[in-house]
């Protein structure tokens, strides 16, 4: 297609060009809509419904000379911007987690007075039973991402385009390095416990 144009030794191509290549298409041109990331042109013209399109070809030369951190703050943009549904649902995983964590730890060394334990255990009890809390959870989500029959049948729903059910096995592989963490916390906590039952 390229060589019957005579474009072949082009590097990039303009609005003629592709005009060029599509000569033998005899309809009209509708508006072309094309989404690239971190361009700042708008391609889609729908005033008259005719697609103006303009040339964004990046000079790698330019690209070279760019300070090192504009380069990396440009790596780190596009990876945010291209997994920002991961990673909010990512965020609310560890939020759930943390106040899981937080409301059985506050419960157990402020809340609970009238039941001795505190006393008896002492910030160990805390410990534990907030990192249980956290680790029930875990293990819930840990079993679920795993369940193939579930996600396949999500998957026959609309809500596929609100959460990532393609993402499910780096899911399950953060949920096991959470609750591993949380049950090296709930070790400490028994270790802690059996220290004061013992003195």
């Amino acid at each position: 297609m390229f060589e019957e144009a005579g474009l072949e030794a082009k590097e990039s191509l303009t609005y003629d060009d592709f005009k060029l290549t599509t000569k033998d298409y005899k309809g009209d041109f509708v508006a072309i809509g094309l989404e690239f990331k971190g361009a700042k042109q708008n391609f889609l013209d729908t005033s008259n419904n005719v697609a103006r399109m303009t040339s964004f070809h990046v000079d790698p030369t330019l690209e070279r000379h760019r300070h090192f951190f504009l380069r990396k703050y440009d790596t780190i943009t596009t990876y945010l911007e291209e997994n920002r549904q991961n990673i909010f649902y990512l965020f609310v995983f560890y939020v759930i987690t943390i106040t899981l964590f937080l409301e059985r730890f506050i419960h157990y060394s402020y809340m609970s007075e009238h039941t001795d334990l505190r006393h008896i255990m002492g910030v160990g009890i805390a410990i534990t039973r907030g990192s249980a809390a956290s680790l029930s959870f875990c293990y819930c989500i840990l079993l679920l991402t795993m369940s193939r029959n579930l996600i396949t049948k999500l998957k026959e729903f609309s809500i596929q385009q609100y959460i990532s059910l393609d993402a499910y096995v780096p899911l399950h592989k953060i949920c096991a390095l959470t609750a591993l963490f949380f049950s090296m916390i709930h070790t400490a906590g028994h270790v802690v416990n059996f220290y004061h039952v013992s003195t």
